[in-house]
């Protein structure tokens, strides 16, 4: 077990003189190993404060570029920053303010393909994505591996925060499937701040409570902290706590036999998800791209591209109408903002319609920012 020096404590002598606290649980944090998925506007206060309270070792992953509009919620990055990768900036930046932790990069998406690794000998999960495949596919890593987590969204000024404590408390606690049990496959429920915009300030409360509730789990675990689920009315300041109540027909805490594999036969990626460079070299041309996004941010660069290969970008409306009526034979490459709306439509094109020539592009637009 590592040490507190007499520089950090120093460094963190005011939370240790909180009462309850004291060096026991410093030396706790110091020696704990936490997983931030996320860096977003969630993202950002939850490393700034785990990092700035002495968290050993700071795991960060994220596969996004900077844009400019983050910087109004997304605290840790400067201006200078735009277009350069969020990871590596966040990386950068908490190894400034806080000389005496690890903090390691890891610019990837997390999915089924890649997350075994990531999450090896992690103590704790803090999942501030935006996305339900992303939530779904940590919180059963967590459950299966007895890994504590703690999980928020937020729409516009209603949020909600869990505690799920399955390295401590797993028999006794319910789960997020026991509420819903299923990945929601309607578009219209991915959480998406591009379309119902967010406020720094809100976002910021919620970062920063997963924050505490994060040390608190680390350094005095206790079942009372999973019981409830926490419902935020930012503009009012009301904060309800519903009981988390068990299903006994949950498909993963009522089904003990369950495999990794099998939690997460809904989150693999599919050989339909593809990359820009695979769209482009590989899918035969010209095809249509499909834009689904409804606020369409003009790239100069993928406009290009797009125009240099003879594709032709069409809506969702006249892709419908192509892949039934007009053009069955043609390839067509959905994307969407970041690749979660592009992803669900696609998907559901295969399923209902067995569309072999329909593509998904993995990462959205997002994906190609930096090019």
């Amino acid at each position: 077990m590592k040490v507190l020096n007499d520089l950090e404590k120093q460094f963190y002598a005011k939370q240790i003189k909180l009462p309850g606290w004291g060096l026991a649980r410093q030396s706790k944090i110091k020696n704990a190993h936490v997983l931030l998925v996320g860096l977003g506007g969630l993202g950002s206060p939850a490393a700034y404060y785990l990092a700035m309270a002495g968290v050993g070792r700071l795991s960060l992953v994220d596969g996004d570029f900077l844009a400019l509009d983050n910087f109004n919620r997304q605290i840790l990055y400067e201006y200078k920053d735009v277009k350069q990768k969020k990871v590596f900036c966040a990386q950068e930046k908490l190894r400034k303010i806080n000389p005496f932790i690890e903090v390691r990069a890891h610019d990837v998406h997390l999915d089924a393909a890649n997350y075994s690794a990531i999450v090896k000998g992690v103590d704790l999960i803090v999942d501030a994505t935006d996305n339900f495949p992303t939530t779904y596919l940590l919180h059963d890593i967590a459950y299966q591996r007895r890994i504590n987590l703690i999980q928020a969204n937020i729409y516009g000024f209603s949020a909600s925060l869990n505690v799920f404590l399955f390295k401590d408390f797993r028999e006794e606690s319910s789960c997020y499937r026991c509420l819903w049990p299923k990945i929601p496959s309607d578009d219209k429920c991915v959480r998406d701040c591009d379309e119902v915009g967010i406020l720094g300030s809100s976002v910021g409360i919620l970062g920063s409570y997963q924050s505490l509730m994060a040390l608190e789990a680390l350094t005095s675990p206790s079942i009372a902290l999973s019981k409830f689920r926490k419902i935020f009315f930012l503009k009012s300041g009301k904060i309800d706590a519903i009981p988390w109540l068990k299903d006994e027909n949950c498909p993963l805490c009522r089904a003990k036999s369950k495999t990794e594999a099998d939690l997460n036969s809904d989150l693999a990626i599919f050989d339909w998800e593809i990359d820009w460079e695979t769209a482009w070299s590989k899918m035969p041309q010209p095809f249509y791209v499909v834009d689904l996004r409804k606020e369409k941010k003009h790239f100069p660069d993928l406009s290009r591209k797009i125009s240099e290969s003879g594709c032709r970008v069409i809506t969702k409306n006249d892709f419908l109408e192509k892949l039934f009526f007009q053009d069955k034979h043609s390839n067509f490459l959905v994307f969407c903002q970041r690749g979660i709306t592009s992803r669900t439509l696609v998907k559901q094109m295969k399923e209902k319609h067995d569309a072999s020539n329909v593509f998904s592009l993995r990462g959205g637009v997002n994906s190609f920012l930096s090019q």
